[in-house]
């Protein structure tokens, strides 16, 4: 377990995190998931909660009443507090400025595409982990509300994070650590990024900022926070433009000097990170 100073920037748009550190030592397993129909799972070996309603997600039809994205927050929110109420979160230790959404959509038609439907069937609302400011990418909440108002997903969970709250509300290591100085700028970090990818001049970046990240699969470990980009390249098929494949690099914020880190996915799931360094 270690112990640094928050960096002064957590990411863009981002509070400044509240001093002392938020030092931790994170642990991650490969998920595994049961198939269920119906109600909620805890896998203690992931140390996830998960809800998969599989009755409202693979139905046939739309529902009879349609509810839209701020009724989905709304149904979100009331979950949140549920849980909340239920000794299961704790919401001021998650990062409720940036509530992450999604949608999964379904819909039917032709081969020709005449009488095509669309419509949403899952609203998805993520919010992640936070350690005195800054997000940890593998922890977090995620609540599906299926477009009749249900809920019909959620997953709760992630890397366990060693650590304990002091008298006032500061997020400390369980043992003691090291110092970790920032000395890398974010406009540093964008030049490295705009240097190696130039090329991507019209990728789309689905997320930048500082963030605490280990790879599923990876033993346990200490990690610092880096700066971490989700990224896509455009690509092409057919003639029609499109996003390709998301990508996922980290860039240290200690040295400027560093290899980028590189995330990739194995076929069964597990995660590596190339260039990552022990701190």
């Amino acid at each position: 377990t270690t112990s640094w100073p928050v960096p002064s920037q957590a990411g863009r748009g981002a509070t400044p995190p509240r001093p002392p550190a938020s030092p931790a030592q994170i642990t991650r397993r490969p998920p595994r998931c049961p198939r269920s129909q119906r109600g909620a799972v805890h896998m203690p070996d992931v140390d996830e909660l998960r809800l998969l309603r599989n009755d409202l997600l693979e139905g046939p039809d739309a529902p009879e009443s349609l509810i839209d994205e701020d009724e989905a927050l709304a149904v979100f929110h009331d979950t949140l507090a549920r849980l909340e109420g239920a000794g299961l979160v704790v919401t001021t230790q998650y990062d409720m400025e940036r509530i992450q959404s999604g949608h999964r959509v379904a819909g039917s038609g032709t081969r020709n595409g005449s009488g095509a439907t669309e419509y949403i069937r899952e609203y998805r609302f993520t919010v992640l982990r936070s350690l005195n400011g800054i997000p940890v990418a593998n922890n977090g909440i995620r609540i599906g509300i299926h477009a009749s108002g249900k809920v019909s997903s959620l997953r709760l969970g992630g890397v366990a994070i060693e650590s304990h709250v002091d008298g006032r509300g500061h997020e400390l290591p369980v043992h003691p650590g090291w110092s970790m100085p920032r000395t890398v700028s974010r406009e540093q970090v964008r030049a490295r990024f705009d240097d190696m990818f130039s090329s991507l001049s019209t990728a789309h970046v689905d997320f930048e900022g500082v963030m605490y990240v280990l790879p599923r699969g990876a033993p346990p470990a200490v990690v610092e926070p880096v700066y971490f980009y989700r990224f896509s390249r455009p690509q092409s098929v057919d003639g029609v433009a499109g996003a390709g494949r998301q990508e996922r690099v980290a860039f240290s914020l200690r040295d400027p000097a560093a290899p980028v880190i590189t995330f990739s996915t194995t076929s069964d799931g597990t995660e590596s990170a190339e260039g990552m360094r022990a701190p």
